[in-house]
């Protein structure tokens, strides 16, 4: 389980917020409150054991995304 002290981190890097920001009402504003706090932590606990990175070995360019079991189920190509 991801603590909550990780998720402000990931927070604090996605969207370059330094210390002085709060990162619950940034969150609230950022999703115009449809994502509360407690269901943002879910969520990343959820996807965190599915994050991926692999290369193609057809086209031998290196992806990140989601996945499992040698599958992704959404990649983006890493550049």
């Amino acid at each position: 389980m991801i603590s909550e002290f990780d998720v402000e981190e990931l927070i604090r890097g996605m969207f370059d917020l330094n210390d002085e920001i709060d990162v619950f009402d940034y969150l609230g504003e950022k999703y115009e409150n449809e994502v509360s706090w407690e269901c943002f932590v879910k969520i990343i606990n959820d996807l965190i054991p599915f994050i991926v990175v692999g290369k193609s070995p057809l086209t031998e360019k290196a992806y990140r995304g989601f996945g499992k079991n040698g599958m992704f189920f959404l990649k983006q190509e890493i550049k």
